[in-house]
């Protein structure tokens, strides 16, 4: 975590007022005097009463104000940070409100076409929800007092004193299975805050199995927990599935509830799967929280259990998301991660397009209920941000971009909300910057901006190379050495990248990239450009999406050569740490800089992949002798191409690998009397 400014001890009121288009917090000081301000931005507030803006101020660890570009830059003092978005939208950080990430983190990671099973650390868990933009996180099984199982708390605590818990983490102990385990939480009363990023206010419950086939309490023992937990002054999150679960928890809410409504207790049904039309006017009349996952549901009706129970009658009655939320029934969304079959890919963007488009990871027809329960983009963003702060009883304290509020904010790389009518779209979308209470938790270094702190960065014949991270012993230069035998690695897994900067236009031909991966699984890449000179604008050149093993080679080959000043490659998912053995770039004729024997003044080698013949055509700039031999990955000689002294001028030769060579990745090894240098070229079935 890095502090992005000195924390200022000022005693504030969290009271604001809009005066024209300027939100600001009354009674801060005297004046605020911003730590940092970002401006010329689309800033998505999530706040009714100004729901757009262009710059926000920070102070310490909250927003002081938020408003035009104009209003709030006059705040600036002479340490005041000025950031620049460059056009970025910023929205509220993304909360997960029901998770598993301390309880199971020994997930399992499926693609559909393999198993591969993982045990994150929970450091590398915490850098990954960063960098997907996730700024809170509800754990919904904390652990369980009762048999001195409070680790989840002991881990979270751990983390925040070795500075590494980047999210805010609520707690809800469980599995409460009946009213003596109550009596095991004095030393853990109701609402307990046990710092600014832990908190542990509510219980869980099950009233039915997991996947709703059978109910596990009767009514009375339903009654007899909720009547307790309820008097103790805790939260309830209760795990019920089918109609007969939730039933049961309904009348044991009305009960306690009285003639209150829940909105001072936010008791929370959680799944609420199949609901039938009498629940929800029930649900609606009290203000019973549904609490459900957008991301793996859609893939539920392909599921043999979920068909056996579930979808056997009245499939129309489950997964109500739309009619919940139309309905305005208190209502957030979640993943339940690391479950529901994902491919260890917890962008909050692909929870969206899931809740928009019902799509999982199947491809598969969908009934026409299914359909009629898409969510908007603009609905999901709710569901994940202030709809997420009021389940956790805390938007008074973050879920918008309000003054008084916590600076708990993502910038991404275009707004959301402008893809309502092409959802595939929110793929695209990167997370740029990850900010939890002022401290900058994640941040993916865009060349044009001062978003970031300064990377790793070297210089080779392409130009400035910069990186994500490096694991020692294995630098970035080793991606760039001609040489299988190393790699660099970052030393964890997605997101993470490297940037050329080639210091001026230059014509690429071709991009090689040799993966290192183990296990094999199926990993997602963006190969990024700029073609204008302008580093804030990279485009999308190619996205490699498909399952990757060692040695396994990816190449970008335009149809017309590109002109470039910027090159990005970034691992955006993948269920194993990648490494790369080469990045290896193919530029335009007449580029020397790519080449080491100064006799050389024009190579070209191609085409690449090749079917055929491969054909060998360079110019001397001298006489020389020259020595141009075949190998196979590993290094060994297969052919002598040719060996010999030669005079200046064009030498052509064919390599007529057809029938001849396995396909499979080569390396040409050109040697003159002042170097030598090694080209692949990759020989195809």
């Amino acid at each position: 975590m890095h502090l992005i400014a000195l924390f200022i001890s000022i005693i504030c009121t969290v009271s604001w007022s809009v005066k024209d288009n300027l939100q600001i917090q009354e009674n801060y000081s005297i004046r605020a005097s911003p730590d940092i301000i970002y401006h010329g931005g689309h800033i998505v507030t999530m706040d009714d009463a100004q729901p757009v803006a262009e710059a926000i101020a920070i102070e310490g660890d909250k927003i002081v104000a938020v408003g035009s570009n104009n209003e709030i830059l006059s705040m600036q003092e002479l340490s005041t940070q000025i950031v620049d978005l460059h056009g970025l939208t910023m929205l509220p950080g993304f909360n997960d409100a029901h998770c598993h990430w301390f309880s199971w983190r020994q997930h399992v990671c499926t693609a559909y076409e393999e198993d591969i099973v993982t045990h994150p650390e929970l450091e590398a868990i915490m850098e990954m929800l960063s960098a997907n933009g996730w700024t809170s996180i509800s754990e919904l099984a904390f652990g369980r007092p009762n048999d001195g199982s409070i680790e989840h708390l002991q881990n979270a605590q751990a983390l925040e004193a070795a500075g590494k818990l980047s999210v805010r983490v609520n707690g809800y102990w469980g599995t409460i299975a009946d009213v003596e385990t109550l009596n095991a939480f004095a030393d853990h009363p109701p609402d307990r805050i046990y710092s600014d990023r832990i908190r542990a206010q509510g219980i869980k419950m099950y009233v039915d199995d997991p996947f709703g086939t059978s109910d596990i309490l009767t009514q009375e023992e339903a009654n007899a927990i909720a009547i307790r937990a309820h008097t103790d002054g805790w939260q309830i999150a209760v795990h019920a599935v089918n109609i007969s679960g939730i039933e049961k928890m309904l009348n044991a809410f009305e009960l306690v509830l009285g003639a209150e409504n829940n909105d001072k207790y936010r008791h929370r049904i959680e799944h609420a799967v199949k609901v039938t039309d009498n629940q929800l006017e029930r649900m609606l009349s009290k203000g019973i929280i549904a609490s459900f996952q957008i991301m793996g549901p859609p893939d539920w009706p392909e599921q043999q259990t979920h068909m056996d129970h579930l979808s056997n009658t009245n499939p129309q009655l489950q997964m109500r998301w739309r009619e919940f939320v139309d309905a305005d029934l208190p209502s957030v969304a979640s993943t339940d991660a690391p479950f529901n079959n994902t491919t260890c890919d917890y962008n909050p963007f692909r929870a969206i397009h899931q809740g928009v488009t019902r799509m999982g990871y199947l491809d598969r027809e969908h009934a026409q209920w299914e359909l009629d329960q898409k969510l908007t983009i603009a609905q999901c963003v709710k569901l994940l941000t202030i709809d997420a702060a009021y389940a956790t009883k805390e938007e008074d304290i973050k879920g918008s971009l309000s003054p008084g509020k916590y600076a708990d904010l993502i910038v991404v790389s275009s707004n959301p909300l402008d893809y309502e009518n092409n959802p595939d779209l929110l793929f695209d979308i990167e997370v740029i910057q990850t900010m939890v209470g002022g401290e900058i938790e994640f941040c993916r270094d865009l060349l044009c901006s001062s978003l970031c702190e300064e990377k790793e960065s070297f210089k080779n014949e392409l130009g400035t190379i910069t990186v994500s991270r490096t694991e020692p012993g294995n630098p970035a230069a080793q991606a760039f050495d001609d040489d299988l035998g190393s790699i660099w690695s970052a030393g964890s897994g997605s997101p993470q990248w490297v940037q050329i900067d080639f210091e001026r236009d230059r014509i690429v031909r071709q991009i090689e990239l040799v993966v290192s991966q183990f296990p094999d699984g199926s990993t997602a890449h963006n190969l990024e450009g700029a073609r204008d000179g302008n580093n804030c604008n990279l485009t999308l050149l190619k996205r490699f999406e498909q399952v990757t093993r060692d040695m396994d080679i990816l190449i970008y080959q335009p149809v017309v050569p590109d002109t470039l000043r910027y090159l990005r490659l970034e691992t955006v998912s993948s269920p194993s740490w990648v490494s790369w053995y080469e990045i290896r770039v193919d530029l335009e004729e007449g580029t020397v800089a790519t080449l080491t024997p100064t006799e050389i003044t024009r190579l070209y080698l191609g085409p690449v992949p090749s079917a055929g013949a491969i054909d060998l055509d360079l110019e001397l700039a001298k006489d020389s002798r020259l020595i141009i031999d075949l190998l196979n990955a590993q290094g060994i000689i297969v052919d002598n191409i040719l060996s010999r002294q030669t005079t200046t001028g064009r030498i052509r030769e064919r390599i007529n690998a057809n029938h001849e060579l396995s396909a499979g990745l080569y390396l040409i090894r050109i040697q003159t009397e002042t170097g030598k240098l090694t080209k692949r070229i990759v020989i195809v079935e």
